[in-house]
């Protein structure tokens, strides 16, 4: 069939429907109610005018390509017009996110921007070139419909172009060439993240490469926008994980206004943040935790660290129950003196998605402990434990896998031999000091290698561990134990027990270091996979009002009781240690030349490869000379 000649109504309907395109995304939000349906309703017509005069005139030239591009416009406005109606609210106790929303509103979006964007290029360049085509000779126009096709094919791949490129950068493939998998999670973080099912954000605060810094130490902050790079893709990989685990960067120094949010906050650190449940008012609404990343060595143990971190925040809520029948801290007896209440341990659990319960005489202790007490806590006990309540505990431990927290009372009568003979172990109740004059008062930074302590942000603060005793080891017994021992912190080698309680040293006063706190476990494999686990320390007064106070965020305290305390009850609850995530560390291989080697070596430097290429170059000019004559 014969081409039509192109009228005036022909030539003017495809810029009028890429206007109308146009001006209904720039003009829809002014009209509101039955209007915006009048002035849609009037878009549509518009846009469809085109492809309706197609469809009259079948002989008009370029048909099938104007009716395409149109219903590129169609698609682009009705993609549109989906999405701003998926913007309703869903139904009530149903969190968006928990929907298909979001994910179909981000797909609805690409579609309206592809289609938009193709519109408008396939109409410029069919108007271009047809009006290119009339003023060209026959073999012009070859040349042309050449140019023509190539291009068209161009545009037609352009879309999938854009929408593997968007694929890639949603799903972050990746290829990590590195000897020890440097940029690449591993099989144990996978499974970690894979298990999410919760919303986490992660937050690091690093500096932009050549950003300037306020900091008096431009060496630390250079450092740190040199980590940031690396801590980038990893945190890449996270979310490429999971979804649900997001992370931003933000520079403290910098973007001051982004800070709102966050309390003794410095660049190198990476917090990990969760919406708490049943957040009360005046309270923060999440659960948090903090890695500290600022220097290379960091980098080699970060993915452990940053995995604890996630999992610790990520933890379900768990019920720890608190003994009261033996003179403990959580009695109500001591409710009268603040200084020795344990509020501040008991807010810094409950800020940490626990729930707390009492456990004496009137919820039938020591004859049953609650099934579902996931730890049971015995913070500084005055009264001896009966033969009733001993029994029940190993129970609880060895039948029902619980978990113990103890923490020993020196000025009590209870000292748990029964329970550390087993492991080899005794009690002193002879109070330990550091300084001189200060009786009872000792500062540690002692801590052993253990997931519990892995993730404090400082080491060099350590603790106030005030009014406790210690914990004496017997080689020979624990040869012969039945219950093996991990340790968990020490005294620092100038603390001696003031056995008289005077504060001054005495000849029999020996300072050297001392065990403070245990991990007991069954040396039996079979049945240390069946038990639960114990924590005992040998003081109470760590653990109380006057050195663990209330904070409206335990994790950010200025120095470690809190957030070392809290980080035990973690390590019990979700019964997991990320010991199997291997380090990150870079293997330099170096070499040794010996006077011979490092001869041959300057020889082949210095002569035979400068020779080489003189020769070689010189029989190239010869060669080429000889040619030319």
């Amino acid at each position: 069939m014969k081409p039509q000649k192109e009228t005036f109504l022909s030539r003017a309907l495809p810029y009028l429907s890429l206007a109308t395109l146009l001006l209904f995304f720039l003009l829809r939000d002014f009209f509101f109610d039955s209007s915006r349906t009048l002035f849609t309703v009037f878009c549509f017509l518009l846009l469809s005018s085109d492809s309706i005069y197609s469809l009259l005139h079948k002989d008009r030239n370029n048909r099938k390509s104007r009716l395409f591009i149109n219903s590129l416009a169609i698609a682009a406005v009705t993609s549109y017009l989906v999405r701003d109606y998926l913007q309703i609210p869903v139904r009530p106790g149903i969190a968006e996110e928990a929907t298909l929303l979001p994910g179909l509103r981000d797909f609805l979006l690409v579609v309206v921007v592809l289609s938009t964007l193709c519109n408008l290029l396939f109409t410029l360049v069919l108007e271009v070139s047809y009006l290119s085509r009339q003023a060209q000779s026959g073999v012009a126009k070859e040349k042309l419909g050449l140019m023509n096709h190539t291009f068209y094919n161009f545009l037609i791949l352009l879309p999938f172009l854009i929408a593997i490129n968007y694929l890639a950068v949603q799903r972050n493939f990746h290829f990590d060439l590195t000897s020890n998998d440097k940029y690449s999670l591993s099989s144990a973080s996978k499974n970690i993240l894979q298990n999410i099912k919760e919303e986490i954000s992660i937050t690091a605060f690093y500096p932009r490469p050549l950003e300037s810094s306020k900091s008096a130490d431009k060496k630390s902050a250079y450092i740190l926008s040199i980590l940031r790079p690396e801590i980038e893709i990893f945190l890449n990989q996270v979310r490429a994980t999971n979804p649900l685990l997001e992370s931003k960067f933000i520079n403290s120094e910098v973007e001051t206004e982004l800070l709102g949010g966050y309390e003794n906050i410095s660049n190198g650190t990476i917090v990990v943040r969760k919406r708490r449940e049943n957040a009360v008012s005046g309270e923060k609404p999440y659960i948090e935790q903090k890695v500290t990343v600022a220097n290379k060595t960091d980098l080699d143990q970060m993915e452990a660290n940053l995995m604890q971190a996630i999992l610790n925040v990520a933890t379900q809520k768990k019920n720890i129950y608190f003994t009261a029948a033996n003179g403990e801290r959580y009695h109500q007896r001591f409710q009268k003196i603040p200084e020795e209440r344990l509020q501040g341990l008991l807010d810094g659990l409950t800020f940490m998605n626990n729930k707390i319960q009492g456990m004496d005489f009137s919820n039938k202790w020591p004859s049953d402990i609650p099934k579902d007490a996931d730890v049971l806590a015995i913070i500084g006990p005055t009264v001896p434990f009966r033969q009733e309540a001993q029994e029940a505990l190993w129970k609880y431990v060895l039948e029902k896998k619980g978990n113990l927290f103890i923490a020993l009372e020196p000025y009590g009568s209870e000292d748990f031999s029964w329970m550390l003979e087993k492991a080899g172990l005794s009690y002193k109740n002879d109070i330990l000091t550091q300084i001189e004059g200060k009786h009872g008062l000792i500062k540690t930074d002692k801590f052993a290698k253990h997931p519990i302590s892995k993730l404090l942000s400082s080491y060099r603060y350590g603790i106030f561990y005030p009014f406790a005793g210690y914990l004496q080891e017997d080689t020979t017994k624990q040869k012969q134990a039945e219950w093996k021992v991990t340790k968990l912190l020490q005294s620092d080698y100038s603390a001696f027990p003031d056995t008289n309680k005077n504060g001054r040293k005495e000849k029999e006063e020996i300072r050297k270091q001392r065990l403070l706190g245990v991990v007991l476990s069954p040396k039996d494999k079979n049945l240390a996979a069946k038990a639960g686990k114990i924590i005992l320390y040998s003081g109470t007064a760590w653990l109380t009002n006057r050195f663990l106070p209330p904070l409206r965020n335990p994790t950010t305290a200025s120095f470690m009781n809190s957030p070392y305390a809290l980080n035990h009850f973690i390590w019990l609850n979700q019964g997991i240690i990320i010991e199997d995530i291997p380090k990150k560390q870079e293997k330099v291989t170096s070499f040794v030349l010996t006077p011979g080697q490092k001869k041959f070596v300057w020889v082949i430097g210095m002569f035979l490869y400068p020779g080489c290429i003189i020769a070689f170059g010189s029989i190239y000019v010869v060669l080429k000379r000889r040619n030319k004559s």
